[in-house]
């Protein structure tokens, strides 16, 4: 019972970190890989305990993160947002 709420919260997790791609302006290709990577998580039945004892985890978090990671090129350059004191004289 345990491993099957462990491998849930995976798939979740795996889940929120797409859907925080969502804010950002995606070209086609990267749009639509999102999205088979989004049903390979989200199977059309609903889930299972079947389905959850069948789903290769590991291999999604590293197909997901895959995808994370080759998002960089597509997102403009990071500002810096912290806020910083001035220094004492």
């Amino acid at each position: 019972m345990f491993e099957a709420f462990r491998r849930l919260r995976d798939v979740h997790e795996l889940l929120l970190l797409l859907d925080e791609t969502r804010r950002w302006p995606l070209p086609p290709q990267q749009t639509e890989h999102r999205q088979r990577l989004l049903a390979a998580l989200e199977p059309a039945a609903g889930l299972s305990p079947h389905w959850l004892a069948a789903l290769d985890v590991a291999a999604l978090d590293t197909a997901v993160h895959g995808f994370l990671r080759s998002l960089r090129a597509h997102l403009p350059p990071e500002t810096n947002t912290r806020r910083r004191l001035p220094l004492a004289q």
